[in-house]
């Protein structure tokens, strides 16, 4: 996982990517794709840190995948506690001094240590959770399109914005803004899915997906899915929830989220799935016994 790679998985993979480190030279940098979103660490947490470590060699394990909270702490000879572990990034959460945390970033299987840290996100708009609708609606003069699909991905570009310049029938469509996929568009980070189908006929297939958040001020955005074939697409995203100028930490947030599949009235076979994430994609397969439709009923007469 690249250093930049890292701090997006971390905290920042949001339409903002913010580096501790940048904030420590300036109070207020910010970094966004429209230049309009500031945020700011406005008060860093003593003896709080994170400390990220290498990448394993091929073939080995991950250094917090090996090892237990008290065998890491004896390989890093340190008394500090370790208040967390978050394996699927190779990362600890620590209850150290700055004095301990200098030394540690001077161990070779670490990659960085950080201070943790409240973050301001002051002008960032609170998006509501989800799918609520994907229909395109008009008001006030703007029309909004949440989902807009392309061959490469389901709801690759989100929330285009238009303004119509004209009367009745005969004017301008002029295209405002939009959201991209993968760039001002975060995918969510996913650790595990497990698949759900229930046994009545028409059966229901759920994907049951447990990953994490930047913080607990995100929630998961818009969940997209495409069927080609006999394979399903599903993209989840990130969104932003909290009220403006809330203080969010650094803590990541533990979620887990029910996809539904939309098999109904799909044929007998076998069918696949992947689900994409921000750093890594997650696939499966189950199998349609027989045609997913209402049982026919024949009513005959007495």
């Amino acid at each position: 996982m690249s250093y930049k790679l890292l701090f997006i998985v971390m905290s920042f993979f949001v339409s903002v990517h913010l580096s501790v480190a940048d904030t420590r030279s300036s109070a207020s940098s910010s970094s966004s794709t429209n230049g309009t979103d500031q945020a700011a660490v406005s008060k860093y947490i003593k003896g709080s840190y994170l400390l990220i470590f290498k990448e394993p060699a091929s073939g080995e394990q991950a250094f917090v995948k090996a090892h237990s909270k008290e065998e890491i702490a004896q390989l890093l000879q340190t008394n500090g506690q370790i208040v967390a572990v978050f394996e699927a990034i190779n990362t600890i959460h620590m209850l150290i001094d700055a004095e301990e945390a200098a030394r540690l970033r001077l161990d070779p299987r670490v990659l960085m240590v950080e201070q943790d840290g409240i973050t301001t996100l002051a002008t960032m708009p609170t998006v509501q959770g989800s799918n609520a609708s994907q229909f395109p609606r008009y008001k006030d003069g703007i029309l909004t399109i949440p989902r807009v699909d392309t061959d490469i991905h389901p709801g690759h570009y989100q929330d285009a914005r238009l303004s119509f310049t004209g009367q009745g029938t005969q004017g301008t469509w002029t295209l405002l803004d939009y959201k991209t996929l993968g760039e001002n568009v975060p995918l969510v980070y996913l650790e595990s899915v497990d698949m759900v189908k229930t046994d009545i006929v028409p059966v229901q297939v759920f994907l049951v997906a447990k990953g994490q958040l930047p913080n607990e001020c995100f929630d998961i955005g818009q969940i997209n899915q495409r069927l080609d074939g006999n394979h399903f697409t599903v993209i989840a995203t990130v969104v932003f929830a909290a009220p403006q100028g809330s203080f969010c930490t650094q803590a990541l947030a533990s979620f887990e989220k029910v996809m539904p599949l939309d098999v109904y009235g799909l044929k007998a076979g076998t069918y696949s799935y992947e689900i994409k994430g921000s750093i890594g994609n997650i696939t499966g397969v189950f199998e349609l016994e027989e045609d997913n439709i209402l049982p026919t009923t024949t009513n005959t007469a007495q």
